[in-house]
């Protein structure tokens, strides 16, 4: 039996149980259980601190809506980097989901995880972030495979998905604690709950496991790929396998079956080439006559043709 949080870091634990008494039940355990007044110096603690109030007042609110990650992120033994979205992001945020305000997203079963998937498990200052190229960086979401791309290449720290699209930005950096640093960001990141409505979204849908179930599974495996088509600022067209087309592909590189694909390197260019940067309907394409489109695909020269002539 383990409780948390403890004023030491990490889990106490029961030694001795079941030392009754006439009303009730007393439980030795070895480390003391620690009040948010122990753990005012650990990023939980630093989220609420009164001088912050007016940049992430709200994440505070957040973090103590959920005693799972309060608790995460108190533990002194810990290290993360929080990518905290300060009290504007979550306004953009509760207006996108048509709440009131920034406040109603408390109750929401799924900001737990959309809390967690701003923490990475380690300790990244602003100085190492800028070193990083698109870096799909894993977090603390309870879904392995929800992962976010951190990219300092520009000159500033930027932070994909987001809820409203394009990228988070640090507008400060480097809040530092006991057991890592903040960051804050001007908009929330967003978990795959909050993107369904996007190409990566609906490829997932499970009504369309029967035909592309596979290019989901495509899509998952590369976040980069998952995160450029979640963009719901983004204007897109995907091509889209079907299963039969990537079972096809599958005996043509003689794998056993389709999900052998998800591995390989150039899956993700693979993707990206199915894919153009603007929206082009049907009827629109029914009006090409060979013509040669460009695609996301990370070479320029990765170009398709697409031809309507025949109707």
């Amino acid at each position: 039996v383990l409780v948390t949080p403890t004023a030491i870091g990490g889990k106490a634990k029961v030694v001795t149980a079941d030392i009754t008494a006439d009303n009730g039940v007393i439980h030795e355990i070895d480390k003391v259980i620690a009040t948010r007044s122990l753990l005012s110096d650990t990023i939980a603690g630093k989220a609420c601190d009164p001088a912050l109030a007016a940049t992430v007042g709200t994440l505070c609110a957040a973090v103590r809506s959920s005693t799972t990650v309060e608790v995460a992120l108190s533990d002194v033994t810990g290290s993360f980097t929080v990518f905290a979205p300060n009290n504007a992001a979550f306004d953009a945020l509760a207006t996108k989901l048509d709440l009131s305000q920034a406040t109603d997203l408390l109750p929401l079963p799924e900001l737990p995880d959309i809390l967690l998937k701003h923490t990475l498990g380690s300790k990244v200052l602003a100085a190492t972030a800028l070193t990083l190229d698109n870096s799909v960086q894993p977090t603390l979401h309870t879904d392995d495979e929800e992962k976010i791309v951190v990219d300092g290449s520009t000159g500033e720290v930027l932070v994909t998905p987001t809820a409203i699209g394009g990228k988070a930005k640090v507008v400060t950096a480097d809040i530092t604690a006991d057991n890592g640093v903040i960051h804050e960001i001007d908009k929330v990141i967003a978990t795959r709950s909050l993107l369904s409505d996007t190409i990566a979204g609906k490829a997932c849908d499970p009504a369309l496991a029967a035909t592309v179930g596979t290019l989901c599974a495509a899509v998952r495996s590369s976040t980069t790929v998952e995160v450029a088509l979640s963009d719901v600022t983004g204007s897109f067209t995907v091509f889209a396998p079907n299963n039969a087309a990537f079972d096809a592909l599958a005996t043509k590189l003689d794998l056993s079956q389709a999900t052998d694909l998800l591995p390989l390197p150039e899956l993700p260019d693979i993707l990206l080439k199915h894919t153009l940067g603007s929206k082009v309907l049907a009827a629109t394409a029914l009006t090409l006559d060979n013509s040669v489109q460009p695609t996301l695909h990370t070479d320029d020269e990765e170009k398709i043709v697409v031809d309507g002539s025949t109707g």
